[in-house]
């Protein structure tokens, strides 16, 4: 017991060093431009569900009526137009997304990707989202989302 007593100092000293090293690579290896959440938010009346088919994947999003979702995934852009890179990747994806609300199929978009301005609401739309950045500091890895909104007008 004495002999560990005594090399519990340079035990420790190691392990801090250790954990001192690491940590300055865990900051330095921070992606370019950062991490985007994906966020969908529902101003309408009725609670809706979004599927997203794609090549090798279907999911399901739940959205509440006047309620805001946002997808615990997140993704990392490398240029100044997370939206551009983002719905980029769903369409090379194969992505179809379906717009449901009481069991019923409203809206199907399938793409290909562009700006079609602000009075077209299509996941594939670029003018259809909106970049929220975060202030510095205000959360440790996002620096903001990417929002699409679906309306009353989309349910009909």
């Amino acid at each position: 017991m004495n002999k560990l007593m005594q090399l519990l100092p340079t035990i420790l000293i190691g392990l801090s060093s250790t954990f001192i090293f690491q940590g300055c690579i865990f900051f330095i290896g921070e992606p370019p431009n950062g991490k985007f959440l994906e966020t969908y938010k529902n101003t309408s009346q009725e609670d809706i569900e979004l599927v997203f088919i794609g090549k090798e994947l279907t999911d399901t999003v739940r959205v509440l009526a006047n309620s805001v979702f946002v997808m615990k995934r997140g993704f990392t852009h490398n240029d100044d137009m997370p939206v551009n890179e983002f719905v980029g990747d769903m369409y090379r994806t194969g992505g179809i997304v379906q717009l449901y609300s009481q069991g019923q199929l409203h809206k199907e978009w399938q793409g290909p990707p562009g700006n079609f301005g602000d009075s077209v609401n299509d996941p594939f739309n670029f003018d259809s989202w909106e970049v929220e950045l975060y202030q510095a500091g205000e959360y440790e890895n996002p620096k903001g989302t990417i929002i699409f909104t679906i309306s009353d007008e989309d349910l009909q």
